[in-house]
């Protein structure tokens, strides 16, 4: 088993300060939804985005839907040997059962994780598939045996190198910039697999591919 964790993934409801912006409101109308009920989401927001903080980091769903695509469709995932997680930016921790199959329109994925921050379990707390709870990222890695962080400016090393079992992959689910100190001081490793930038599901199918040869599910 291989644990993925999508980190510092740019997924969070519109923050307040956002609320009246006349760009907000126009979309939130439209979608007959309250501002603190929709995804931020810089394709709809770039103007609003303007003020804030980070804001080259933030408002990026489509990272998080298309690596949930590929992870949850792979080999890997229906042999059962897969378990992926994503850690949002403003600390909320969300756990994905290997059976869940999300949306693969992008809207309709947005809808669901605006269902997920709004009950915090999706379909329900009795038969959850999706599970959102706030935690520290310190105490939620420590239950694994060995962390890796994916970074193009990490050390150089090949893909069938560092897979093993019981560890835990993170890759950025963010657009742009760094993670922040945390991430580095809590890995055990800090991994390039290419020379350049990646795409997060570019690094993550590179990983389950490997994983699925070393695990003797391709051959």
């Amino acid at each position: 088993m291989i644990y993925i964790l999508l980190g510092h993934a740019a997924l969070e409801l519109i923050p307040k300060k956002l609320w009246n912006h006349p760009q907000i409101r126009t979309y939130c109308k439209k979608r007959k939804k309250r501002p603190s009920e929709c995804l931020l989401d810089y394709t709809y927001h770039w103007k609003a985005m303007m003020e804030l903080k980070n804001r080259e980091q933030r408002g990026r769903p489509d990272i998080v839907h298309i690596c949930l695509l590929n992870a949850l469709d792979s080999i890997l995932n229906k042999e059962r040997k897969l378990k992926v997680f994503i850690y949002t930016q403003q600390g909320f921790l969300i756990e994905i059962k290997p059976e869940t199959r999300v949306p693969r329109n992008y809207d309709r994925f947005k809808g669901l994780i605006e269902d997920l921050f709004k009950k915090k379990y999706v379909p329900n707390k009795d038969n959850w598939l999706l599970k959102l709870e706030k935690v520290e990222l310190k105490d939620f890695v420590q239950k694994f045996d060995y962390i890796i962080l994916l970074d193009e400016e990490g050390e150089r090393r090949e893909v069938k190198e560092i897979i093993k079992g019981n560890t835990l992959y993170i890759i950025g689910a963010f657009p742009h910039g760094k993670f922040p100190k945390e991430y580095y001081d809590l890995a055990n490793e800090v991994v390039s697999i290419y020379p350049k930038s990646l795409s997060a599901w570019v690094v993550l199918n590179e990983i389950i591919i490997e994983a699925e040869r070393k695990f003797g599910i391709l051959q």
